[in-house]
């Protein structure tokens, strides 16, 4: 069989996924689908983030409430999410925090995301570990491992360090030119500035070292900045900008009740919405992000604090 050029797998690979709860492959197009699997995701990524097109393992919203927020959450990591979002943030958990998640991703039948997340600070310094999984049943899967610590080094500043463990899969196949599971290990780094009461600034380096791939893929760095102003109390603004293709994402949260978080957002011009509902140390959140291109991708979350 002569294999198509990867853009052409991506092609194909999107195709297929879009069309597999129909069954209507035929046994060519299903070869070329596992074949191009490792890019399908790639293939959403063209529409979701441009800029990183060229890799696997793009980075979502690590939980709900950061999508309702528009996935500005460099500068909002203030709990479990930290882990991947900005390492940084897990000295601001106080004690243990556990998040976890599910997020159906757009029209691709099957396809879904899910996270978990647990966090130990203590004093100034705190630890953290979290999984991400990425996958259509019985066919693809995509899975980040992540361990990182976190230390106040100062009254205003803290800074963290994250490890994370890349491996995908195409289930049961087999051909020549199929490798096999692709791994590789990247490493993040985070900054928060806490410039007065009400104001916060941060930056992470994701994927500084751009991991390669088994086949010779290779994941791609980023860069964010971000900033988080709380403008009266149970009020939230968050922002964040990536220099790479130039993205902002910005959000603004306010807690109705003391219970009753609601909040809007924006991500590269498409709106995002979510709730959430507050009971003493846990927490319940919806979000909606709107594609006029790819539909919806709903997620929910629960987050603890002990």
């Amino acid at each position: 069989m002569t294999m198509k050029s990867p853009a052409s797998q991506r092609n194909v690979g999107i195709v297929c996924v879009l069309c597999a709860s129909a069954e209507k492959f035929s046994r060519r197009a299903l070869v070329f689908a596992y074949a191009a699997l490792p890019s399908v995701i790639v293939s959403f990524a063209a529409l979701l983030h441009p800029t990183h097109a060229s890799a696997s393992f793009i980075r979502f919203a690590s939980s709900a409430r950061v999508l309702s927020l528009g996935g500005a959450s460099a500068a909002l990591a203030d709990d479990a999410s930290a882990v991947r979002s900005n390492p940084a943030g897990m000295v601001q958990s106080e004690g243990i925090a556990i998040a976890c998640g599910y997020a159906d991703i757009y029209a691709a039948d099957g396809l879904y995301r899910a996270e978990t997340s647990a966090v130990y600070a203590r004093g100034v310094s705190a630890w953290g570990v979290s999984w991400e999984k990425l996958g259509l049943p019985g066919i693809y899967d995509e899975d980040v491992a992540a361990i990182a610590f976190a230390r106040q080094i100062s009254e205003s500043t803290s800074v963290g360090a994250a490890v994370s463990s890349y491996r995908s899969e195409v289930k049961d196949f087999t051909a020549p030119f199929y490798k096999g599971p692709r791994a590789a290990a990247g490493f993040a780094l985070g900054v928060l500035w806490q410039i007065s009461d009400d104001w916060l600034a941060a930056a992470v380096a994701d994927n500084i070292n751009e991991p390669r791939l088994a086949d010779g893929e290779k994941i791609a760095q980023s860069a964010r900045l971000g900033l988080r102003y709380h403008p009266f109390a149970g009020g939230l603004v968050t922002a964040e900008h990536e220099p790479a293709g130039n993205i902002l994402r910005c959000g603004f949260e306010v807690v109705v009740g003391g219970m009753l978080p609601m909040r809007i957002g924006v991500e590269r011009g498409r709106p995002t919405f979510g709730f959430g509902i507050k009971a003493g140390l846990v927490s319940v959140d919806f979000a909606l992000l709107s594609d006029n291109n790819l539909g919806q991708l709903y997620q929910a979350g629960f987050r603890m604090k002990l």
